[in-house]
């Protein structure tokens, strides 16, 4: 069978548009604002259901904050006086805080404020896409930075009569043999640690971060991106600031929290 000559197939085939494709934003139950009303009103309490707001997954993870019970997300986490919200979106990290002191030092009324805003702030940010982050086990030790982590122990003094803590910053890099190994970036005594000294090595860290993955992506081998903590890191890969601040005294209140006696 022939076609007949007046059939121009290209100017068939052109005139049919294929419509872009949009991804689909997952909110239980579809209504991000009834979904939003509903969340607000929890009581934090008791635990709730997983759910999606926005393409931002809510977890309710157990946790016992300074002697209470609560169900809290990632992003929402106690600090010393106050609550402080920390999301990662798509365009970077939202940080802010509710302090007790502006809920007329109720704490449980700081935290239903700071659970309020943290959803509000979920309705209007755009939900990061798919990424190979690990959170921190302890949001007040989150360091924002990919592949470094703060790990913090303490160990009873019989000269000093409490528990002497210390921490270390430290980068995962998968090493010429394949094997996963964390390099000491910093290490902190908590007796001693200064804001100044957190932060020069958390911005180290960044910069080892920040140039490692450069290398990774532009066909280094495992061995030529591997980066010792005296390692020369270019000045453009160095941040201003780090990611996440932490200061001397969220180490203090992270091991008071967890000592149950005086630490030092």
């Amino acid at each position: 069978m022939t076609l007949p000559d007046h059939l121009d197939l290209a100017e068939i085939m052109d005139s049919y548009s294929a419509a872009p494709w949009q991804p689909v934003v997952r909110t239980t139950g579809g209504d991000p604002e009834k979904l939003a009303a509903t969340l607000q009103s929890y009581d934090l309490r008791t635990p709730h259901r997983r759910v999606y707001l926005n393409n931002f997954q809510i977890h309710f993870i157990e946790k016992v904050v300074e002697g209470v019970k609560l169900y809290l997300p990632l992003g929402l986490y106690r600090a010393r006086g106050e609550w402080r919200i920390r999301i990662f979106h798509a365009e970077g990290i939202a940080i802010d805080s509710v302090t007790d002191a502006e809920a007329a030092g109720d704490w449980n009324e700081s935290l239903k404020m700071a659970w309020q805003y943290f959803i509000s702030e979920l309705r209007h940010l755009k939900a990061p896409g798919p990424e190979n982050r690990r959170p921190a086990k302890n949001a007040i030790l989150e360091t924002g930075i990919r592949a470094v982590n703060v790990n913090g122990y303490g160990k009873m003094s019989k000269r000093y009569g409490c528990a002497r803590w210390r921490f270390t910053l430290g980068i995962s890099q998968v090493e010429p043999n394949g094997q996963e190994r964390r390099s000491v970036v910093g290490t902190w005594a908590l007796s001693k640690v200064t804001d100044e000294q957190i932060r020069n090595d958390l911005r180290r860290a960044a910069a080892m971060s920040n140039y490692r993955y450069h290398l990774l992506d532009a066909g280094a081998t495992l061995e030529e991106a591997y980066l010792a903590k005296d390692s020369s890191i270019p000045a453009e890969y160095w941040p201003e600031d780090p990611p996440c601040i932490i200061t001397a005294d969220d180490l203090w209140y992270f091991a008071e929290q967890r000592q149950g006696a005086p630490v030092g």
